[in-house]
Formats: structure tokens, sequence, C-alpha cells
């Protein structure tokens, strides 16, 4: 592979596979879910999942149908510690995904009809969370081990958090977040030569912005055998974990 970094800061790697004809991007930004205000649990997943929703230049199903017909693909997912944005396509069609993702990283609008319609399904979908047991528990259990530090939040976040995030939230949040010296691209596939230069010049609008620390709190700490019940009475099967934190990653051992 190659490494390189564009003028703006972003990191950017090239693995270049012509087996197949096949061109991908995927994006990794060092910030998640963690990173959420303390009382706006599910900023980031709702910042993220909004960014196809419209640019500058299409709408929603402008951008799904520009995508669509070159058989492309665009998602988002959101972890603790970072976000993911990917596209794909037949490397025939690497210029047009390539222009949409750029489009689409660079380019949000954050609609209002766009925001609360992604709102109203974050919380449906935190409604129904419930009723999986599997997934309940390890919500709780996972509140229950991390206590007040993000990791014991969900990504999607909380029913009141999420009702509480306002369109200034979004936006703050994306030129805090995601910017290109925050950021990782790797460009996989039958791709062309020029690619870092044809990034470069795509990208030049996109600008970096000063990162700031972020202050956590501590885990709480776990002395002898903790146990929290959770009675849920019209479920007729119970969920257990058991569980501790792990070691470091900086650990030797790991």
């Amino acid at each position: 592979y190659k490494e390189v970094q564009l003028s703006n800061g972003l990191k950017v790697l090239l693995i270049k596979d012509s087996s197949l004809p096949y061109f991908s991007m995927t994006m990794m930004l060092n910030s998640g879910a963690s990173f959420d205000p303390q009382t706006k649990a599910g900023l980031m997943y709702v910042t993220a999942n909004l960014l196809d929703k419209g640019t500058e230049l299409r709408s929603a199903t402008e951008l799904a149908d520009s995508i669509g017909q070159i058989g492309g693909e665009f998602s988002t997912s959101v972890s603790d510690d970072y976000t993911m944005i990917s596209a794909s396509a037949l490397s025939l069609h690497q210029d047009k995904i390539l222009d949409d993702f750029v489009e689409i990283i660079t380019q949000p609008t954050f609609k209002d009809k766009e925001i609360q319609r992604l709102k109203r399904q974050v919380i449906s979908g935190l409604r129904k969370s419930v009723d999986n047991p599997g997934h309940f528990a390890s919500y709780i259990f996972g509140s229950y081990l991390y206590g007040s530090h993000p990791y014991g939040r969900r990504a999607s976040g909380t029913i009141m958090d999420v009702k509480s995030i306002k369109k200034k939230n979004i936006i703050r949040h994306y030129f805090r977040h995601i910017r290109p010296n925050n950021a990782t691209l790797a460009v996989v596939g039958d791709f062309r030569e020029d690619i870092a230069d044809v990034l470069e010049r795509k990208l030049a609008n996109w600008k970096p912005r000063a990162k700031k620390t972020i202050e956590y709190p501590v885990f709480p700490d776990i002395k002898g055998v903790q146990i929290r019940l959770v009675n849920k009475s019209d479920l007729a099967q119970a969920q257990i974990r058991i569980g501790h934190k792990g070691i470091k990653r900086s650990n030797p051992n790991y």
C-alpha cells in the first residue's frame, strides 16, 4: 500500500488491487459516540446518518438515485471511539461514486425535515429495543459496568437526549468532528493511477479545524461481586451477563 497526506491534513491509504473491477472508499473519523456531549447522547449517530440526506446540490432522493443507478453503496456506522463512512461501486464508475462521496462528506445541509424524520426513526428504534432481551440486557450491563462514562451509553443515544438534539448541535458537531485532519481514508481496488491528485483536487475546499481534547469520567471501581437485577415480567426468557473491564490496549499482554 501507499500512504499519502493531503494538504488539508487527510491521511490516505492507497491499496491497489486490480484482480476485480471494484472500487471502495472507507473513511474512519477519530470521533465516535463517546465524543457526544453529556446530555446529547446519540448526536454523532444522528449527524453521521444525516450526511446523505441532502446536500447543497441535491436532495436525499437524488443522492440515493445517483448511487443506486450505478449499483453503488453508501453507509455509515458509529462506534464508541470512531465513525466509519464508506462508499463502493464497480471501478468503471469510480469517478461518479467519488464525486457523490465527496459531495456527501463536504456539503451536507442537515435539512429540518430530514432531521425530524431521522429523530423519529431513532426514537422508534430505542423504544422497540426493550423488546429485544439480548440487546437490552447488553445495554443494561454496559451502563452498569461503565457508569457515567460514555461507554455506558448507546451510540444511538437515549430517547430524552435524541429529542433534545437541535440543528445547531448537529452543525456544530459536524464542523468539530467530521474534518480532514480528524480522519483517515482507505481507497481500495482497481483505481486510477492519479487518484491521489484527484483526491487533492476534489477535497481542496474541505478545511481542517483544531481538535479539542475531551475529559472523561473514570470507570466505576468494581470490588467483589456486584449484582444488578432488572425485572421484566412480560418476558419468558432470562438473560445473564457476567463480565469485567478488560486490559488496556497499551498493555503488552494485549
